[in-house]
């Protein structure tokens, strides 16, 4: 909805968190509250009748790992329906074409005061069952990952990826100040099971690998203890959500830097609500992505899919709860350390 009537506000509260709703969220608040957030932060002409921002931009960039080695061991999934079933829409994920050019755009329009995306006519923000929805993982009823769950000794990470503990133990390794395991080591072991066609000890290592470079790009060619952690833990959704809402406040704060969550899924809910119609994709004018989002307006927007219909809301309410104090926790600390 445009700014001219309901608009989508998100604080860290549990009232406009953007959470457990069917759709994007669209919150009440004052349109020229709206507005004046804008003119604070930029200036906003109108020229014949499109929006020209003239604004200071912060400069982001996208942690992107090389994802071709893992589109490699694809070819060792034996039942794609059944995997997807298990594990749901990750191998998607490794083939999206993300436009970063797009995404820079995108970025430059976070409100932090709000903790969404604020355009000129509408506000954007992704939610659990959106992304839920994309991942194709429904939200669990349980948990979800705060970081202060217990570090799995090597045994427990052999059993889980059914290796021997004496192989963990040797390729477990300290980057950036944090324990993890090389992808390389990890790529090696799930070659050997997927030509072995063991099927359970491949997929294990492969989701984790997933996990760790895709979903939660911590540190080039490393799976980290978090992703570990989370891979045990089962409750991706909210974790995916709240890391990239983290990541995206904490770049926002020191003014730009490296954005680091799982960019193909926020590029697929991004470009979810863009307009379908041919003109807008052909941009046969050849707009830059900043002239074509600044002159949308909130009717150009696709704001609801039934889809989401689908997602299991068992446990909206507990993990909104979760959720709120997650992000307080996470933000507060986050910008205090930095």
């Amino acid at each position: 909805m445009g700014t001219s009537g309901r608009t989508c506000s998100v604080g860290l509260n549990h009232s406009t968190l953007p959470l457990g709703g069917s759709q994007p969220r669209l919150h009440a608040r004052d349109s020229q509250q709206t507005r004046d957030s804008w003119l604070i932060r930029s200036v906003i002409l109108n020229i014949n009748g499109t929006w020209v921002s003239i604004r200071h931009t912060k400069k982001y960039s996208f942690r992107q790992p090389d994802l071709k080695e893992l589109r490699n061991l694809t070819s060792y999934v034996l039942d794609p329906l059944g995997f997807k079933a298990r594990y749901g829409k990750l191998l998607p994920l490794l083939t999206t074409q993300v436009d970063e050019g797009l995404m820079g755009t995108l970025v430059q329009f976070y409100d932090p005061l709000y903790h969404c995306f604020t355009f000129p006519d509408f506000q954007l923000l992704p939610t659990l069952e959106e992304y839920a929805h994309l991942v194709g993982i429904p939200i669990q009823d349980q948990l979800l990952f705060s970081g202060l769950e217990s570090i799995h000794t090597s045994q427990e990470i052999a059993d889980m990826l059914h290796i021997d503990e004496s192989l963990v133990k040797a390729h477990m390794t300290t980057k950036g100040g944090i324990q993890g395991l090389p992808s390389e080591f990890l790529i090696a072991q799930a070659t050997v099971y997927g030509k072995a066609m063991s099927e359970d000890a491949f997929e294990a290592i492969f989701v984790l690998l997933i996990y760790g470079l895709v979903l939660f790009p911590n540190i080039e060619k490393f799976v980290d203890v978090n992703a570990i952690r989370i891979f045990s833990v089962l409750n991706l959704v909210p974790t995916l959500l709240g890391d990239t809402y983290v990541s995206l406040h904490l770049r926002n704060a020191k003014g730009g830097g490296v954005v680091v969550c799982c960019l193909p899924l926020l590029y697929k809910w991004f470009i979810s609500h863009l307009p379908q119609t041919v003109a807008f994709k052909e941009n046969k004018e050849c707009l830059r992505w900043s002239t074509r989002l600044m002159s949308l307006t909130n009717d150009d927007i696709s704001w609801y899919d039934r889809a989401y219909m689908t997602v299991s809301r068992s446990s909206t309410l507990v993990v909104n709860s979760l959720m709120c104090l997650f992000l307080v926790h996470v933000v507060g600390l986050a910008t205090t350390l930095s």
